[in-house]
């Protein structure tokens, strides 16, 4: 009889061929057995959610040809990615401001008065971190995900401890930083990691 059983030993068997990540290898059953556990509350037979398991998840072929078509990055990558990408965007930021402050640049007064905008943005890119780490690892990947945030965040929270315990001059910044953009950096910098876990929920909702 077809079942469960056989499925996850031809899918393993199948990804084995095209020497696939041991992390995904384990989201996928960990996806079978989630699906599993729904067909059969819902009263179908073993051969039944055999069936159902190759036409929603895919056959073994079907998912080993996938994986080797486009592999997911690997967690390197996708760790270097967002953690250099942030510190791209803290360094950026420091510059802007550095220019905004000692050089009358209408490109820049402009960006600076697009700060809320760019506020919003950068919460947006804390979400696609968690979104991606969902989307790509599931569940396994929720380790991943929060040490990268972990890492990523550093610079911001230096920089606001910094700023907080005026270890940089704080005269020049009281006409760019009024106390209610002050106090939303600062709430901000405490939400990227729920951000992050709102958006790898999404992601993970994806994958399923």
């Amino acid at each position: 009889m077809k079942s469960k059983h056989l499925y996850k030993a031809d899918l393993k068997r199948a990804l084995s061929r095209v020497h696939a990540d041991e992390l995904l290898v384990k989201e996928i059953f960990s996806h079978v057995e989630e699906s599993y556990r729904y067909l059969k509350d819902n009263g179908y037979s073993e051969s039944e959610i055999y069936e159902k398991l190759q036409g929603e998840i895919g056959s073994p072929t079907e998912i080993a040809k996938a994986y080797k078509g486009q592999a997911a990055p690997t967690v390197k990558v996708y760790s270097s990615f967002y953690i250099m990408l942030n510190l791209l965007f803290f360094i950026g930021g420091v510059i802007v401001t550095a220019l905004y402050l000692f050089v009358d640049i209408p490109f820049i007064t402009a960006l600076w008065s697009a700060k809320w905008l760019i506020l919003c943005g950068y919460l947006i890119f804390w979400m696609l971190l968690g979104y991606q780490g969902g989307r790509e690892y599931g569940v396994n990947g929720r380790k991943i995900m929060n040490l990268t945030v972990f890492v990523a965040i550093l610079p911001n929270f230096f920089f606001m401890l910094i700023v907080l315990w005026n270890l940089i001059p704080g005269k020049p910044y009281e006409t760019m930083l009024t106390p209610d953009f002050f106090l939303a950096c600062i709430v901000s910098t405490f939400l990227f990691p729920v951000v992050s876990k709102i958006g790898f929920l999404f992601g993970r909702r994806i994958l399923v």
